[in-house]
């Protein structure tokens, strides 16, 4: 990890103390190694260090690497290429309620993740997708990857989420049907107890 601006005066990426864990939502995350005060600046694009490609680029890797790929990057609302950390910025996980905030500057090339709330050591550092990366598109390479080698499975956590509450609500719903009165809160319980 790279810390502030260095001696060349070369700004580098995350700027505080970090650990990757495993995480409850999804896979490894990022947790706090230090307090995180709110207005903190936590992560930041750093050109040469970390990477952006055009979809070409990235469908001229090898399999392992497309697969990476698809796994740790985004498509920047900004430059429209797939943007790439080098570093554990790579593990941020999605939440509605995030602790951090990706946000695009006039005078940064990408975007720099700023803590929204206080962050204590050991809390998992959280950012909303949605705040920096563009929309899915026709040709977006990303899915093309997922359905060429079926990575499907490897969920995005936003669609985990949806994914489990459609789940609940249809079972609810079939339950309701079929003559019982469980509600979506209960279909939930019963799931949550079965894991």
């Amino acid at each position: 990890m790279l810390k502030g601006n260095n001696p060349e005066g070369i700004r580098t990426m995350m700027l505080v103390k970090t650990k990757v864990k495993e995480s409850k939502i999804h896979g490894l995350g990022l947790f706090a190694d230090q307090f995180i005060p709110k207005g903190t600046e936590i992560w930041r694009f750093t050109p040469g260090f970390d990477q952006r490609f055009t979809r070409e680029q990235i469908l001229a890797f090898p399999e392992v690497l497309q697969i990476y790929i698809y796994k740790y990057s985004w498509r920047s609302k900004k430059s429209k290429l797939y943007c790439f950390s080098s570093d554990d910025g790579k593990f941020f996980n999605h939440s509605d309620e995030p602790n951090v905030l990706s946000e695009y500057r006039d005078n940064e090339e990408e975007v720099v993740t700023v803590a929204v709330k206080d962050i204590q050591v050991g809390e998992e550092i959280l950012d909303n997708y949605n705040s920096f990366e563009d929309e899915k598109s026709d040709g977006d390479v990303l899915d093309e990857i997922a359905e060429k080698y079926h990575l499907r499975d490897e969920l995005d956590p936003r669609l985990k989420v949806l994914q489990r509450s459609t789940l609940i609500a249809s079972a609810g719903a079939s339950t309701r049907l079929a003559g019982s009165r469980l509600s979506d809160e209960e279909v939930e319980q019963i799931s949550k107890s079965s894991e």
